[in-house]
């Protein structure tokens, strides 16, 4: 039953947000549950390892200590976009069944409302199982320390570094290396940064994608198209850009003893490139989604349920 009232209302998102938290509560539970699990391994690891090379010299207090933070820093970043890309493709996972999809559709709200709302469960729920997987892994670490046997760096919260550690982009300072590239010019380090966050966007943009187009297994689909496209853009990159880009570089350098592909080429100018394709790109996946998912019925043609 769709509602006779086609205006946007934020009330009736709110009432959809709190019946998609009732009823999918405990897939958030375990979702924290699992990362929280992950992460403390990682933490544990890391202490265990910290223990052993410490009395044998090989690795300062200060080095053992950073290296902790960043192998944590790294296990969150890694697994809050892996449940980012798992949780977007479970879009339509009102939808499985005959039963859950009629009720879902019954909804007295119209479907861009619906949309919004499964689009915010998808975003917020690995946000909150991974953050709140961290917090709870951080007591048990404190918790740990009593049978370890560790400097007194190891006894302050882990958890602000590893905030401090995510947050890259909060300073607007922008940093540029030199003699990073072959070319031997500069590059802006906040650009890049940026550039890859648009890509990482990108790629869950196509799992949101997927999991509007394939109602069954629809991240193994989406990883494998992805995983594909991939293969594709590097054999293309192999096979056309460095031939005919790079290659020319390094003629260029050999005739005149500097790195320029007349003056048109730089690395800021390829991420600027980037950028604006991965913007792109991200925006037609979630145009595509949207469309898809407005359009969506009870019983899918055949091509979507296989």
């Amino acid at each position: 039953m769709k509602t006779n009232n086609n205006s946007f209302s934020f009330r009736r998102v709110g009432l959809l947000v709190r019946r998609d938290v009732v009823e999918n509560w405990k897939v958030g539970v375990g979702l924290l549950l699992v990362s929280c699990a992950l992460l403390l391994l990682t933490m544990v690891h890391s202490l265990l390892e910290a223990e052993e090379l410490l009395p044998l010299g090989v690795m300062s207090v200060d080095t053992a200590w950073w290296s902790c933070v960043g192998f944590v820093t790294l296990a969150t970043f890694a697994l809050l976009w892996c449940l980012s890309f798992f949780s977007a493709s479970q879009i339509m996972s009102v939808k499985a069944g005959k039963q859950k999809a009629v009720s879902f559709l019954m909804l007295p709200a119209t479907m861009t409302e619906k949309f919004v709302t499964r689009v915010l469960h998808v975003i917020l729920t690995p946000l909150v199982a991974v953050f709140g997987g961290l917090c709870l892994a951080e007591l048990l670490r404190h918790l740990l320390l009593a049978w370890l046997d560790l400097p007194e760096i190891f006894n302050q919260p882990i958890l602000w570094e590893v905030f401090d550690e995510l947050n890259f982009l909060a300073s607007l300072d922008d940093v540029t290396y030199t003699n990073a590239w072959p070319m031997e010019t500069a590059y802006s380090v906040v650009l890049a940064q940026v550039d890859v966050l648009v890509w990482l966007a990108w790629w869950h943009s196509a799992f949101l994608l997927g999991g509007c187009l394939w109602t069954k297994h629809s991240f193994g689909k989406t990883l494998a198209v992805m995983l594909l496209l991939n293969v594709a853009a590097i054999a293309f990159y192999a096979r056309v850009v460095k031939r005919l880009w790079l290659d020319d570089w390094a003629v260029y350098h050999q005739m005149y003893g500097r790195w320029e592909f007349l003056g048109a080429i730089t690395p800021n100018g390829l991420f600027y490139t980037g950028l604006g394709l991965g913007v792109v790109l991200t925006l037609l996946n979630w145009y595509g989604s949207y469309r898809l998912f407005c359009r969506s019925q009870v019983v899918e043609p055949k091509r979507f349920r296989r």
